[in-house]
């Protein structure tokens, strides 16, 4: 059997905003209680009243403070672009051409866009509509592992001031997940934070990080 106040606290952790909510006492302790009761059950492995998992959420040790990272952006500072396609394939020795003309081509077409971005057994293709039938050519089917279509980039432009921020990522992410936006991918550079959503997101995404 594990402590109430073990279970109670790797609830919090491993969702952030909950932290958040308490730090700032947003949340009903007695109503939260009440729905965190059957996973406390759970994993302590015994029956647990309301108010001793109220009591061990009033003595939880919070940071004394928290970061102001619900920051707005301003028109200036966002970008926008749509009618991106994503093409992932496998990392293989035989991609290595492909990527060294991919380059090639982006470095031709300057006003047309193309991302990518390299894992350890991916690589993602984010390009323009118009580079289409070179990338069905350039990539072999064997190599592919999706096609995605009607995507868009919402990029944001970061002050000096906030590219350290430990809550740079967070600040974005939570806000475009809880208006239930799902983040296909993030592209970043030093002072450029790109999200890569379905076209019909756009217009909702901007709209969120500017309010």
């Amino acid at each position: 059997m594990r402590k109430i106040s073990d279970v109670i606290n790797d609830i919090v952790i491993s969702q952030p905003f909950l932290e958040e909510a308490l730090h700032h006492g947003y949340l009903n302790l007695t109503g939260f209680s009440e729905y965190i009761r059957p996973q406390v059950e759970k994993e302590a492995q015994k029956e647990v009243s309301i108010h001793a998992i109220k009591m061990a959420l009033s003595r939880m040790n919070h940071p004394e403070t928290l970061s102001p990272y619900d920051i707005h952006y301003s028109h200036g500072q966002i970008n926008t672009m749509s009618g991106l396609n994503l093409m992932s394939i496998l990392k293989s020795p035989n991609t290595q051409e492909i990527i060294c003309k991919l380059h090639s081509l982006r470095w031709k077409e300057l006003n047309s866009y193309m991302a990518i971005t390299e894992g350890s057994r991916e690589i993602d293709i984010f390009y323009d509509q118009s580079f289409s039938s070179v990338i069905e050519e350039l990539v072999p089917m064997n190599l592919r592992i999706l096609t995605l279509e009607k995507l868009s980039l919402c990029s944001l432009q970061l002050r000096d001031e906030e590219i350290y921020q430990k809550w740079l990522f967070y600040s974005v992410t939570k806000k475009l997940a809880f208006h239930d936006i799902n983040i296909i991918q993030v592209i970043s550079t030093y002072h450029e934070l790109g999200v890569i959503v379905r076209d019909e997101y756009l217009k909702k995404a901007v709209n969120i990080l500017l309010n």
